[in-house]
């Protein structure tokens, strides 16, 4: 018996860390071809470059239609030059999902401009600095060590504290506790360099952190953006905002280079040394900073005592222009909770759904992504034409939300210049509130998984975010579109809390039961036992816990979904058993169910986790094929009023092998075909092994749909399951062309996403072009124009061409130059390639994570034809299209009005089967009616097998002949067939030593 023992994986797959699948690679063996899987893995952080800018001066987001922005168009013409250049070089290096890189940032929709330093100083003027009082607070040390180290500042404006000492004070003593040294300095005025200093110098080397309570200065820093090009600023404009990251850096150089009293260069040492965070209450409109600092402080207290608490649970709720990366953020956040819901259909994400799950049950963390002004949420919906707000007033007003932490991206909601600034009030005055992090200006955090994983490690929310800031603050070749997107990250609460932690699964172990094939793998049709390894993270010891499985997948059904754990102490973990879940036979192969557990003790609080179980099932490509004449002219080639055998290759392309006992089906698309049989039998296949069909008879009855050729449908059946294979098409003629006629559905197209995560939207299109009525086309079924981060594929049949085999296209083209594109690729055996045509691509276009980018057809043609080789050796060979788009600019797309592939039809001979010259077979009759002679030869002392198996596999005739003792004798035998029907067999004769097959037609 063998026992899988993996690591979870805590996240949700990626688009940043997917494996492509790509199609089959084809494999050319003597006559047959197979195939195995590609796949492309990709860095998600080597892209390099970026867009232009898609947005006018105002700031305002694109509407996704045909005709840009004239400040785009201008922007565009512009780069043209450069990124022509850049593109041609680094194309194929392009290798980014759409969470990194080319990403709209949240933007104020009415493009209002932010205080300005200049009138946030008209409120809080700047005056000397004065220091009033140093307490010091020695952090707690416990055995066998402290929780934490290093010193904490804890700068409180004078005037609050006096307002509640008590409530600073032990607010300190609980930090300490935590194992940090505190020195708490009461303060008022001084400049933002003033501050600094003084707290580099009450903290010394051991500087690890700094709260500020109250009104503290606020340092300013202006820059312009860099969104959408590198090097290239989006427009001229300089943007002015708070940047906590001044007092975060220690060593860095910071330079006012105009006298304005705002910071312009930041050079040198630049990463930030300690985290900061602000409990600032005091520039909130209607909102007494006294009695929300007052209840804050209670909150976090009785937070860290374990009595302020809501169900371990999140909430990603993702608007629409980051939709196509809300699962990938949503398994970010897993990283840290056990359980995320995500909220991110178009319908459902506006402000009044919003708001329901503010106040719902309770969640440790709300993430939102949407379009913000500092005060004011903007929802799209009625398909992207309206907003719908949620504003400062109706959060301070309406709602008590019931969160405790929150991650905003959302533009400018932490900018505490603006007397609505509704990041501080989500943190600090939410009846549950205890903290939030989010951008002061246009931006947001990016790379969500380099935040949470510390958290879900036990580090300080602070710390959480000075580590993942110092990686990403100056994004290697993205510096300024790095800056421009994280300079605003604020934390607003206090930055020394952690994430309460509990029980966790840390592995997962399964057994096959006695129906599986005990290969340690999870496999699909199997039922397995199940056991889970707890951790338990919490301080405490926990008893008499209640473990259950759920889950929704339709592919996983749960037998034995619950168990318990009597009792495991702090830092300890304990296996689980009990558990049992029974696989369909249908589960694709690499399909990933999860399966939530709940982990309830008995003081009734209760933990979530996820544990993904990958299932491996049998995946059949089909890789080539061999036909023989049976009736008719003899000139090897099946045509009209003939009939002959089919032989198909396939290749077991997924992770378990094909059962014993499958069969190929076939489904013809033409009526002049027709098959002797629906289906016939296949060898068991081992993954990565390939097999061959029994042979089915078959007869050409008519005149082909195709010019020449007919389409068929392959599918392998096992278990009572039919998954399809694909279509190939056999030729019927020497001079067979493919030329299908685009006026009629495309009915022999298979169509696919290259990669899951991505957009395929070919179509049959009845536009057609100026000399026909119908064609296919790439783009949206509700508009002209193509989605955002696509890769389609729309793959034509199985073929047999020799090497001068070439691919006639018709088509017409709108897509964003430098960007997007279309590609012809085939596939003889050694993967897909990618093949230019004779008068080579008009453009390049950039890697979106899964297409791959480089030279392609884009821009703008009108219709004209273009011929690409296919090359390649004399065999069987796949042809497809495939388009790719990035996340920005749909245009019109791609459209086709006429193929055609034309060549000599190869003829792939059969290999001989493994025989001696020294055993020879006839039949004579053959055709026969039933009665015959077999003729064959042997050496002196060999036992001789005879054996007749049908087009299924089965033996319907069998005769074995003792050893004789003599030499090479030449045996007669009469056979009787009388009992067996119409049909394609099979004869062989089979010694220790050597075998001989030939083909039987018995006709009545």
């Amino acid at each position: 018996m063998q026992i899988a023992n993996c690591r979870l994986m805590n996240a949700e797959t990626s688009l940043g860390r997917n494996r492509s699948r790509g199609d089959s690679i084809a494999y050319r063996s003597a006559f047959i071809m197979t195939h195995c899987n590609e796949r492309l893995y990709y860095d998600s952080r080597s892209r390099e470059g970026g867009k232009p800018d898609q947005h006018s001066s105002t700031g305002c987001p694109p509407a996704r239609a045909r005709v840009l922005h004239s400040y785009t168009k201008f922007c565009k013409r512009a780069l043209v030059l450069y990124s022509a250049f850049f593109i041609l070089h680094s194309a194929f290096v392009f290798a980014a999902p759409p969470s990194r890189y080319h990403l709209e940032p949240s933007r104020d929709p009415t493009g209002a401009p932010l205080p300005t330093r200049a009138e946030y100083l008209n409120r809080f003027p700047e005056r000397p600095l004065e220091v009033f009082g140093i307490s010091r607070f020695e952090g707690v040390r416990r055995f066998p060590r402290r929780d934490e180290e290093g010193t904490v500042v804890i700068a409180v404006n004078n005037n609050l504290f006096n307002q509640m000492e008590e409530r600073f004070e032990r607010y300190a003593q609980e930090v300490a506790a935590d194992g940090w040294d505190v020195v708490q300095v009461n303060l008022e005025g001084g400049s933002p360099a003033d501050v600094k200093a003084t707290l580099i110098e009450l903290g010394g080397d051991d500087l690890v952190g700094v709260v500020l309570c109250g009104e503290i200065a606020l340092a300013w820093f202006e820059d312009r953006e860099y969104f959408y090009n590198e090097n290239v600023p989006d427009n001229p404009r300089l943007h002015e905002f708070p940047i906590d990251l001044f007092y975060m850096d220690l060593d860095g150089e910071w330079q006012d280079t105009s006298g304005n009293g705002i910071y312009d260069v930041h050079s040198g040492a630049w990463a930030p040394d300690i985290w900061l965070g602000r409990i600032a209450a005091y520039n909130l409109s209607r909102i007494r900073e006294d009695t929300t600092t007052a209840l804050y402080l209670d909150r976090i207290s009785a937070y860290r005592r374990g009595a302020h608490r809501l169900p371990h649970r999140a909430v990603a709720f993702i608007d629409d222009d980051w939709r196509i990366v809300a699962n990938q953020w949503a398994g970010d956040i897993g990283l840290a909770f056990g359980r995320v819901e995500l909220v991110e259909e178009p319908e459902t994400t506006s402000a009044s759904t919003y708001r329901d799950y503010l106040t719902g049950d309770g969640f440790e963390l709300m993430q939102v992504a949407v379009h913000s002004t500092a005060d004011a949420h903007a929802f799209h919906t009625q398909n992207r034409r309206v907003f719908d707000y949620f504003r400062f007033r109706n959060l301070r007003e309406e709602v008590a939300p019931n969160v405790l932490f929150y991650n905003l991206f959302a533009c400018s909601v932490m900018n505490l210049s603006r007397n609505l600034c509704m990041g501080a009030l989500y943190a600090l005055r939410s009846p549950s509130a205890l903290g939030a992090v989010g951008p002061a200006k246009v931006g947001g955090m990016l790379f969500f998984d380099d935040y949470y994983r510390h958290m879900a490690n036990g580090i300080s929310f602070g710390e959480s975010l000075r580590r993942w800031f110092a990686l990403h603050g100056r994004e290697p070749g993205h510096v300024n579109w790095a800056r421009s997107w994280f300079y605003g990250m604020t934390h607003i609460g206090d930055p020394t809390l952690k994430l309460r932690r509990g029980l966790r699964a840390a592995e997962f172990i399964w057994v096959d039961d006695s129906a599986g094939d005990n290969d340690g793998i999870a496999d699909a049709g199997e039922q397995i036992d199940m056991t889970l390894l707890v951790n338990n993270l919490a301080r405490e010891t926990l008893s008499d816990i209640r473990v259950e499985l759920t889950t929704n997948d339709p592919a996983v059904e749960l037998i034995a979904a619950a168990s318990r754990i009597g009792e495991i102490e702090s830092g300890d973990e304990v296996f689980v058993e009990g558990f049992r879940l029974r696989i369909a036979p249908e589960t694709p192969d690499r399909h990933r169910v999860r399966l939530d557990a709940v982990f309830q003790p008995d003081d009734g609080e209760i933990w979530y986790d996820r544990v993904f179980l990958e299932v491996r099932s049998s995946r059949l490509v089909a890789g080539g094929f061999q036909f023989d004449e049976t009736t008719g002219d003899g000139n090897d080639l099946v045509e009209p009023g003939e009939s002959g055998s089919l032989l198909v290759s396939l290749f077991n392309d997924g992770g378990d092998g094909f059962r014993p006992g499958g069969r190929l089906t076939l489904l013809s698309f033409d009526s002049a075909l027709v098959f002797d049989a629906a289906e016939t039998a296949l060898p068991a296949i081992a993954p990565g092994a390939r097999g061959v069909s029994v042979p089915v008879g078959f007869s050409i009855i008519g005149e082909p749909r195709l010019s020449g050729g007919v389409v068929t449908q392959l599918g392998a059946a096992a278990g009572g399951v039919v998954r399809s294979i694909g279509m190939m098409i056999l030729p019927c003629r020497s001079d067979f062309r493919f030329a299908p006629n685009l006026n009629d559905s495309a009915y022999w197209a298979v169509i696919y996403p290259v990669q899951e995560t991505y957009r395929s939207v070919w179509r049959w299109d009845t536009a057609g072009g100026p000399d026909f009525a119908g064609g296919l086309a790439f783009g949206g079924p509700d508009t002209t124009s193509y989605p955002p981060m696509s890769d389609g594929a729309l793959e034509l049949p199985l073929m047999l061409f020799g090497s001068d085999a070439g691919l006639s296209i018709y088509h017409r083209m709108e897509a964003e130059q430098l960007y997007d594109g279309g590609i012809v690729e085939v596939n003889r055996g050694e993967g897909w390639r990618r093949t230019a045509p004779l008068n080579g691509y008009n453009g390049v276009a950039v890697d979106n994570g899964s297409f791959p980018g480089g030279p392609c057809w884009n821009g703008s043609f009108d219709w004209r034809e273009d011929r690409v080789l296919l090359g390649g050796p004399s065999g069987p060979v796949k042809v497809r299209l495939r388009f790719g788009a990035d996340e920005g600019v749909e245009m019109g797309g791609w459209e086709i009005g006429r193929i055609e592939l034309t060549g000599t039809v190869a003829r792939v001979q059969p290999p001989p089967v493994a025989a001696s010259s020294d055993l020879t077979l006839s039949l004579h009759p053959n055709p026969l009616n039933g009665r015959g002679t077999v003729a064959f030869t042997i050496l002196e002392g060999l036992p001789t097998h005879l054996q007749l198996f049908d087009i299924a596999g089965r033996v319907v005739w069998s005769s074995h002949l003792e050893p004789l003792a003599v030499s090479m004798t030449q045996i007669r035998v009469a056979v009787d067939w009388e009992g067996v029907p119409t049909g394609i067999y099979y004869l062989t004769a089979t010694t220790p030593q050597a075998r001989r097959a030939i083909k039987v037609v018995v006709m009545r």
